[in-house]
């Protein structure tokens, strides 16, 4: 769902290599196993819950900034599947649910984490290099990282 551009991709590959040149072990694991789009789809459940700078921006009059028009239009179009089963529910409802899958999310990452015993995960934080001003749009890789919050799993 959110593939890599060439300069990212090539710059993951090139530190992979020069991990393995100096004689790390590098152990790729899937798309399936990284659960990036799910991981998305909580943080952006999680963001939209919190609807106070949006208040503040339409009580004020302001329009919204390019970038975040475009965020609001490329999240509407992502195919999302946890999301849908919250439709009807008050946000303390759908706060429960995004936490819980979110704690399964981080479950299964954990399970990973231990079973390869990694050191550390080579991830990009961004899908693309730099981009125009104010036109930046969803961040997966750095959402499904900071849903995952590394540093709060217990690796025993």
């Amino acid at each position: 769902m959110f593939p890599l551009h060439p300069p990212v991709q090539e710059t993951v590959v090139k530190a992979v290599k020069t991990l393995q040149s100096h004689g790390h072990e590098v152990i790729p694991i899937t798309v399936d196993q990284c659960r990036i789009s799910e991981l998305n789809e909580i943080a952006y459940g999680l963001f939209s819950l919190d609807k106070t700078g949006f208040g503040i921006l339409s009580t004020g009059g302001e329009p919204l900034i390019p970038s975040a028009e475009h965020i609001t239009s490329e999240v509407k179009s992502f195919k999302w599947e946890f999301m849908s089963s919250l439709s009807g529910l008050d946000d303390l409802e759908k706060f429960a649910k995004l936490q819980a899958r979110r704690a399964e999310l981080s479950e299964d990452w954990r399970k990973i984490w231990y079973k390869y015993k990694f050191d550390a995960v080579i991830a990009p934080s961004a899908q693309s290099t730099a981009v125009e001003h104010d036109t930046f749009g969803w961040p997966p890789y750095t959402a499904f990282l900071n849903v995952l919050n590394v540093s709060n799993l217990d690796m025993s």
